[in-house]
């Protein structure tokens, strides 16, 4: 049995994809053991196994297909969690590059923590062309910005943006305490959760149905069940830039906030719903979003 099953859900993110492994077969060059990859397909057009086959010596994958029926990456998590065969669960967005050192310390927090959740710390990059050779042996001007010019594609440089959980508290990050209050704050772009924990709390909710918000939704039963999290910027990924329907993304993120404060008492678990400038979301009592 594997220490870890990293799931990936995918949908039509092929380039993506391929980033995203080529990033997780340079974390063995610092962990050695093996490591299972389940990547669970929700009725994707660009045939993802196509890029998967390359990397068949250096993990041991799993693929799973389902008829696509709009997003559904609750669905299409837990369908991946359902063949996998590792001690622990580390989901990981098609479009995250983990950084080389992530599967090594997040190693290390597991046997010294046993049982508990570990969220790794998400950023945003920069709008540029990442190649597979940049992965391998440009890592450092990938997370800094500074590839060339060329590959930017005439965009300007800004700054990457900064996980808005460690820009709010990065002493949580850099401690390693384990946390009790978290319930908006397990993003699934890089999170960790134990088998047991996760089959206990029965996995994510299948009702959301586009973008954003079944994280939010586990969280919330993780944190009312009593399970503690590490929150760590060692496991750290980087969200790759592309174009994104942010309107309709927005429409299934309100949709999912009512879903929510629907089916949880929010005051359980210190969060409120807030609405400005027709977005909605979900917060700490007393904290004002950042829009």
């Amino acid at each position: 049995m594997f220490e870890f099953s990293v799931v990936i859900p995918v949908h039509d993110r092929r380039e993506n994809l391929y980033l995203t492994l080529c990033a997780l077969d340079k974390t063995l060059t610092h962990y050695h053991e093996s490591v299972e990859v389940v990547v669970a397909d929700d009725g994707s057009t660009d045939n993802p196994l196509g890029v998967m086959f390359e990397f068949q010596d250096r993990f041991a994958l799993q693929y799973c297909w389902l008829s696509h029926a709009g997003n559904r990456t609750a669905l299409t998590r837990n369908r991946g969690c359902a063949i996998a065969r590792g001690h622990n669960f580390l989901f990981l967005d098609s479009d995250v590059l983990l950084t080389p050192e992530s599967l090594s310390h997040l190693n290390n927090l597991v046997r010294k923590n046993p049982g508990v959740i570990v969220a790794g710390r998400y950023d945003w990059m920069l709008p540029m062309i990442v190649r597979p050779y940049d992965i391998y042996h440009n890592w450092k001007r990938i997370v800094t910005g500074t590839l060339p010019p060329a590959q930017f594609g005439g965009n300007p440089k800004g700054l990457v943006g900064i996980d808005p959980r460690y820009k709010a508290q990065p002493t949580i990050f850099d401690s390693g305490v384990k946390q009790k209050g978290f319930a908006a704050s397990l993003y699934t772009g890089v999170l960790m959760f134990p088998r047991s924990v996760f089959e206990a709390l029965g996995g994510f909710d299948e009702n959301f149905v586009g973008h954003g918000g079944e994280d939010c939704e586990i969280g919330i039963r993780t944190q009312k069940a009593g399970y503690e999290v590490i929150f760590t910027s060692f496991v750290r990924g980087y969200h790759i830039y592309h174009d994104r329907d942010q309107v309709a993304n927005q429409a299934s993120c309100n949709r999912h906030v009512r879903y929510i404060a629907a089916k949880h008492d929010l005051r359980e678990v210190g969060l409120y719903v807030w609405k400005r400038k027709g977005m909605m979301g979900i917060l700490p009592i007393g904290q004002e979003p950042d829009v």
